[in-house]
C-alpha cells in the first residue's frame, strides 16, 4: 500500500476563495530546516483539525503530525494523491521519489489542481539545485537556511533568484558570524516570491 489510510477528511470552509502555499525550505543538513518545517505543520493541524496531513518522511521527523505515509515504493504516489481533498502535503528530501528534475507522473497535475483540491505543500532540500523545475513556477515562498549552495543554483533553478541570492547571502553571514541556532529557534530568511520582501527570523544576536 502506498499510504497508511485515514478516515477522509472533512471539507471545513464553504464558499469564499482560500490562497494555497507552496513552500520550500532550502538547507544543508543540520540547519533546523525539519524542525521548522514541522512547527509550521503542527499550527497547520491546530488550524485545521479536520485537514490531513501526508508526508514523505524518510527522516521520521513528521511521524507525530502525519495521518498518511507517502510509501518510497510507490512509483505512483503522485497520482495517488489526486483523491486528496483539504491537505498538507510534505515532502522531505523528496528527490529518492523523484529522483530526475522531470517531475513523476501525475506530479504536475497536482500542482496544477492544488488550488481546486486545497493542497497546501511544503518540500524539503538541500540545495536550489535540487528542486524540481516545476516547483519553482509555483512557490509562494522560499525558507533559505545555511548552505554553500553558489549563486549559479539559484539563478539556474529560480525566478525570483536575485531575491534569493540576497537571503541566502544574509543567513550565511548571519551563521559564520554567529552560529546555525539551537533547537527551536534555528535562524532563516523567508522569501516572499508574491510580494517580493524578504523578512528573517530567529536573528537573536547582534554586533555590540
Amino acid at each position: 500500500m502506498a499510504m497508511q489510510k485515514i478516515d477522509k477528511p472533512k471539507v471545513t470552509a464553504k464558499g469564499g476563495k482560500r490562497l494555497n502555499f507552496l513552500w520550500g525550505f532550502i538547507g544543508t543538513n543540520r540547519t533546523g530546516k525539519s524542525v521548522i518545517a514541522r512547527s509550521c505543520a503542527e499550527a497547520y493541524k491546530k488550524s485545521k483539525p479536520d485537514n490531513a496531513i501526508v508526508s514523505f518522511d524518510p527522516q521520521k521527523r513528521f511521524e507525530e503530525v502525519s495521518d498518511w505515509n507517502i510509501d518510497p515504493e510507490n512509483k505512483n504516489w503522485a497520482v495517488e494523491l489526486h483523491e486528496l481533498r483539504n491537505a498538507l502535503i510534505i515532502l522531505d528530501d523528496y528527490r529518492l521519489i523523484n529522483q530526475n528534475p522531470t517531475p513523476v507522473e501525475g506530479l504536475a497535475k497536482l500542482l496544477y489542481h492544488r488550488a481546486d483540491w486545497n493542497l497546501d505543500i511544503i518540500y524539503i532540500c538541500h540545495n536550489p539545485s535540487l528542486i524540481i523545475n516545476i516547483f519553482t513556477y509555483f512557490t509562494t515562498h522560499y525558507f533559505l537556511f545555511y548552505t554553500e549552495a553558489m549563486d549559479g543554483s539559484f539563478q539556474k533553478k529560480i525566478m525570483n533568484y536575485k531575491l534569493c541570492i540576497s537571503g541566502q547571502r544574509l543567513i550565511n553571514k548571519y551563521v559564520k558570524t554567529y552560529d546555525r541556532g539551537v533547537y527551536p529557534n534555528f535562524p532563516y530568511v523567508m522569501v516572499d516570491t508574491e510580494n517580493l520582501e524578504l523578512n528573517a527570523f530567529n536573528f537573536t544576536k547582534q554586533k555590540s
